[in-house]
């Protein structure tokens, strides 16, 4: 049997940032695989090039939609309402299968809001396509209701297995992994903080909002330790005794650090925001806490420290079966490439 002749379309390479760390890892399985004949649209390079580069990507784009059997169109909301209806004509045009995978949690929310032209846009988009690929099971079932005649699939975030574990002995250190600014509970994180002297609060990401860095830096308590790279994000979190992520992110699906975490047997402290609950289960791989509410999330830390070394292990085991069975990057690929392979 010949290799399917794929055909995908993203941005590469991956900046900070969940949708291109996404998209980054799936070309680097896909490549690896010996069933597939990868082509890669990367616009990324569109979008940076001069007007004649621009022409000259858009017709090898095109060229490659001509060529190839499957094109699967991995974006945001945007990019699917501005691109996608051109991408699906040529694809059609040529006879060709059209998929479209939307990053992220926030895409119901997204077309809620649109007016009647692009909602009719995106419509046509949905109907259209071959097969949809949604992150989490709020925005499956919502457009699932919507377009019962379209083949929806959940094709969620994931992560490579991690080799290493977390150490269960260790004590009060707590982990904090993601943009610093306040819609990631940053602020909300160092005040509660304050309530712990005795434990010890790590802080990684890219500085959006300068003040917050300094508020770490004057911690006594608190240190923070720049951006780390996905080489060495597992090695970060192991010398952890729990990762807390009190987000309130506008833009958030399954924030990729939970998954991080849980693949190392990590637990989780983290919001009851959006579609965080379907990946965290109160008391089980971690504690939930209210949006915003400091007393909340000051009784979580409570709860874990209270708990003893046997009890964090089977909390972080428990943790880490959840995302082999879930989540696990060859388990996820395989229900990609499954969805691509049907007819």
């Amino acid at each position: 049997m010949g290799k399917l002749k794929l055909h995908v379309i993203g941005a590469l390479p991956g900046p900070l940032g969940g949708t291109t760390v996404l998209f980054e890892q799936l070309v680097s399985e896909l490549r690896n695989h010996n069933t597939i004949d990868l082509s890669v649209s990367d616009t990324t390079q569109f979008k940076k090039a001069g007007l004649l580069k621009k022409v000259y990507y858009f017709v090898r784009c095109l060229y490659y939609c001509s060529i190839s059997e499957v094109t699967v169109l991995n974006t945001s909301a945007n990019g699917a309402l501005y691109f996608g209806p051109i991408l699906l004509f040529f694809v059609r045009l040529f006879r060709k299968r059209f998929m479209l995978r939307m990053f992220g949690g926030i895409f119901n929310d997204t077309y809620k809001k649109y007016g009647v032209f692009k909602r009719e846009i995106m419509n046509g988009l949905l109907n259209r396509s071959d097969t949809l690929f949604f992150e989490t099971d709020l925005v499956v079932n919502y457009f699932r209701d919507r377009f019962p005649n379209t083949k929806i699939v959940k094709l969620p975030n994931s992560r490579p297995k991690s080799k290493l574990k977390c150490d269960y002995s260790i004590m009060s250190r707590y982990v904090f992994v993601g943009a610093i600014k306040r819609s990631k509970g940053v602020l909300d994180l160092l005040e509660v903080a304050k309530d712990f002297p005795q434990a010890h609060f790590s802080f990684a990401g890219p500085i959006i909002e300068q003040d917050l860095l300094k508020l770490i830096q004057n911690a006594d308590n608190c240190n923070y330790y720049g951006v780390v790279d996905s080489n060495n994000i597992y090695k970060f979190l192991s010398g952890a005794s729990c990762l807390i992520l009190p987000t309130k992110h506008f833009g958030e699906g399954y924030p990729g650090v939970i998954l991080e975490a849980y693949s190392i047997g990590l637990p989780v402290i983290t919001t009851r925001w959006r579609s965080i609950p379907e990946i965290v289960e109160e008391g089980v791989t971690g504690y939930l806490t209210e949006v915003g509410s400091l007393s909340s999330l000051f009784h979580a830390i409570i709860n874990f420290e209270n708990l003893n070394s046997s009890e964090k292990e089977r909390m972080g085991e428990r943790a880490r079966c959840f995302f082999l069975a879930n989540f696990e990057s060859e388990r996820v690929l395989n229900i990609f490439l499954s969805k691509i392979k049907e007819q």
